[in-house]
């Protein structure tokens, strides 16, 4: 599938959660917003592993400008800021040996990937792992 269509599915599966909880958790406002975006967001990370991807190469540009900044503050400011840089790097190092529809194609990766919106707002997690769950599923199933 192409993010596109995992975009699409992502919207989809936001929809019916949504459907199912709005009697008992209603969201509304900014946070309905975010959290439909963090589900867009979450349903095409998966494809972070594949170098040619658009999301891949949207990070790949986040990150070059994070560097570029963290190392600044890094020379001006305070040589903390060495920590996240070795972070950013060992994250692209990583996603580079790692082989598509491996360990960023699994359920639980997809939990400890949301957990830390978790923290900001259950909500958030919500629609971060509906959005993981629904590339994931659509990756798995044979539709004809």
């Amino acid at each position: 599938m192409n993010k596109f269509q995992h975009l699409l599915w992502g919207s989809l599966f936001f929809i019916i959660g949504y459907v199912l909880i709005a009697d008992v958790y209603p969201i509304k406002g900014m946070t309905f917003f975010l959290s439909f975006a963090i589900c867009l967001t979450y349903a095409v990370i998966p494809d972070l592993d594949l170098s040619n991807s658009w999301i891949k190469k949207k990070l790949d540009i986040i990150v070059f400008i994070l560097i570029i900044f963290l190392a600044i503050f890094f020379f001006i400011v305070n040589r903390k800021f060495i920590i996240p840089i070795a972070i950013l790097l060992i994250v692209e190092v990583v996603l580079l040996f790692m082989k598509h529809r491996t360990i960023l194609h699994s359920p639980i990766t997809g939990i400890f990937l949301a957990l830390p919106l978790y923290f900001l707002d259950p909500i958030y997690f919500a629609a971060a792992y509906v959005g993981f769950i629904s590339h994931w599923a659509m990756d798995n199933v044979k539709l004809k």
